[in-house]
């Protein structure tokens, strides 16, 4: 029963996350009726995520399981999004006249796989400090997850969100280009900088936990 609320509350939190991430997408984009499918497909997604990392993490004798769960579940999604005829298929509830197809089949793209990324890290991330919790191993994950945080409320603002989109479709004037791509080029450049050295404290603190761990356990008498 305990766990069953554990992976309940881990998928609560993954479908708050992912929700939050697809309504600014679907905000920026001005969704239509759509947005209900994809919702549809995101909820089910992060539902199927959940239950895989579930069945994995009772199987799993080492961590690295959960590791190789999460890339699949990353693989699944692209997959998912690269369905031939999905998109289109979502695309024509829309009922938006004004948009292309190459502009409907972006948005629904990065509606789908946004979210679920998002939802695969945080399953990923709790999942993984309850198995390590429950082995008796440090839990600190080399992940850089305030870097990651960053990230996210960085592109997936509204302000964010529009300088990502200029630089992409580079429909401005040409120096309006060129600033739109220096202004993502340095903001991509200072978070990989940010990451690198949170990885590098947060490798910094496990050895020392490590460390600190054993040596408690040679202190400990016999």
């Amino acid at each position: 029963m305990a766990a069953v609320l554990a992976y309940s509350g881990i998928l609560l939190a993954s479908l708050v996350v992912a929700s939050v991430a697809a309504l600014q997408l679907a905000d920026f984009f001005g969704a239509g009726d759509e947005f209900v499918l994809v919702m549809a497909i995101d909820a089910a997604f992060a539902a199927g995520a959940m239950l895989t990392f579930a069945a994995f993490s009772v199987l799993a004798d080492r961590v690295r399981t959960l590791h190789l769960t999460a890339a699949l579940m990353m693989l699944i999604a692209l997959l998912l999004v690269s369905t031939p005829g999905l998109r289109e298929w979502i695309a024509a509830s829309s009922g938006n006249p004004f948009k292309t197809a190459r502009e409907q089949e972006l948005q629904i793209t990065l509606e789908i796989l946004v979210p679920s990324t998002l939802a695969v890290l945080v399953q990923w991330a709790l999942v993984r400090r309850r198995w390590l919790i429950a082995a008796g191993e440090e839990e600190m994950t080399l992940w850089p997850w305030i870097a990651t945080a960053a990230t996210a409320f960085i592109v997936l603002n509204p302000f964010g969100l529009a300088v990502t989109s200029l630089a992409l479709r580079q429909e401005t004037a040409g120096w309006l280009n060129d600033l739109w791509s220096a202004t993502v080029a340095v903001t991509v450049g200072i978070l990989i900088v940010m990451a690198a050295a949170e990885c590098y404290i947060r490798s910094r603190i496990r050895r020392r936990r490590t460390a600190g761990g054993a040596f408690d356990t040679l202190a400990r008498p016999g």
